[in-house]
């Protein structure tokens, strides 16, 4: 009798274990390897991205190509060369820029809005001859708004100021300030748009 109990008791104790183990959801063991659509994994492709920006240096514009990497989820640093278009009747006289920026996101990198830091080296010059050249330096700060779809195409927009300031002048070109808009000194307006490949 004894015997039979222990048997049923033991019967028992298996099926409830057997009964738990079917109950317990798979996720619960397994954790999910799909991103989430709430941590932007699936919203932001990637930590790099291309950009090719067009520049509204009131009155005068600009193009420019850059590259950018993303530190962590809200900082962004970016390299990138900018080529100002002369003023009707000085093409002879192109400008071109390096400029360093850093970008702090509001959201996550590459999308919403953004405030951001630079720093760019200017240049003027003659192109048939260009050493002749007049060089300055301009620090700017500036905001504005990235949109990213999940392919990596990105838009976006932004302003700011510039604070130029010539630090190696030539006394043979650039000798009227109007015509040389790359090298300009003092504060001024920038408005940009972007487009750009995150990835």
């Amino acid at each position: 009798m004894a015997s039979s109990r222990r048997i049923a008791v033991g019967l028992l104790g298996a099926s409830l274990t057997a009964s738990m183990a079917l109950a317990t959801p798979a996720f619960a063991t397994e954790p999910s390897s799909s991103p989430s659509v709430e941590d932007g994994s699936a919203i932001v492709p990637g930590r790099n991205a291309v950009v090719l920006h067009t520049h509204a240096k009131i009155p005068d514009w600009a193009s420019g190509l850059g590259y950018q990497r993303a530190l962590g989820r809200r900082f962004s640093v970016e390299a990138a060369v900018e080529f100002g278009y002369p003023r009707s009747g000085y093409w002879h006289l192109p400008g071109l820029g390096e400029t360093l920026a850093g970008q702090l996101w509001l959201g996550r990198t590459f999308r919403g809005v953004f405030a951001e830091a630079s720093l760019t080296v200017a240049h003027q010059f003659l192109s048939r001859l260009p050493r002749l050249s007049t060089t300055a330096v301009a620090p700017g700060l500036g905001m504005g708004f990235r949109w990213t779809h999940r392919s990596g195409l990105s838009l976006g927009a932004s302003g700011g100021l510039r604070w130029g300031r010539r630090i190696a002048a030539s006394d043979i070109i650039c000798t009227r300030a109007e015509h040389c808009s790359t090298v300009r000194e003092g504060a001024y307006a920038r408005i940009t748009a972007d487009l750009g490949f995150v990835f």
